[in-house]
């Protein structure tokens, strides 16, 4: 089946016989890897689902698995290569498609194919020329439009649990009066959940709290890395 393709600045425009289907640029194969896409199948009735999203996960891999420049060209150049060797595309036509108030002219590329599979490459060819955040989750390895490019992890609750419990980790590692802390910390707070003696458990509780705000103290840098050393020792 012939179909039209619009790539515009950071958005695209699939339009078949039996409707359109409008995603930000990227947005198509991540959406194919990650959900059923229902009114893809739609407009495209006679596609391999199944194929499509092995072939939108092998593009996104070798595309944005990561952020090293290198990378990123040679999964550019090894696209452009495949949809140059398809014997199935058509036609190209660049035109206007909008004027920004301070007379920037916003061009679009119109593409004329008959491979779906074609769609894809030329859709991580401008993902990549237009720089769109594509990001692989640092936890459940999804592919996702991030809303910036800094992100690492998707929306997924537990992965952002995961990247936060992460982040504490590295930053404990790269601190070890840190580490020191949450030793110390955690030795005082057995001790209190232990404690039989009322007036004893009193005094850890009081401990616990003050080592809190020692921490924070120490965090916030309102005391030193001697003092807050010679507080827990």
């Amino acid at each position: 089946m012939n179909f039209e393709v619009i790539f515009g600045r950071d958005d695209e425009k699939i339009i078949t016989e039996k409707g359109s289907l409008v995603a930000s640029l990227g947005g198509i194969a991540c959406d194919l890897v990650n959900n059923t896409p229902r009114h893809l199948q739609t407009i495209f009735p006679d596609l391999d689902i199944k194929k499509a999203k092995a072939e939108a996960a092998k593009m996104l891999e070798r595309c944005f698995s990561s952020k090293d420049k290198k990378k990123r060209i040679e999964g550019y150049l090894l696209c452009d290569e495949e949809f140059k060797l398809s014997k199935t595309k058509f036609s190209v036509t660049k035109t206007i498609g909008n004027i920004d108030d301070d007379g920037t002219i916003q061009f679009i590329d119109m593409y004329y194919l008959s491979d779906f599979f074609d769609f894809l490459r030329l859709e991580m060819m401008y993902a990549l020329t237009n720089n769109m955040p594509i990001v692989k989750c640092g936890s459940c390895n999804k592919f996702f439009l991030a809303d910036n490019p800094t992100m690492e992890y998707c929306d997924d609750e537990a992965c952002r649990q995961y990247g936060a419990k992460k982040r504490s980790k590295e930053t404990k590692q790269a601190d070890a009066l840190l580490l020191l802390y949450d030793k110390v910390y955690q030795a005082t707070y057995y001790k209190h959940k232990k404690c039989a003696d009322e007036k004893q458990k009193n005094e850890l509780h009081i401990k616990l709290k003050q080592l809190m705000e020692y921490r924070m103290k120490y965090k916030k840098g309102e005391i030193t890395a001697e003092e807050f050393e010679e507080i827990l020792n």
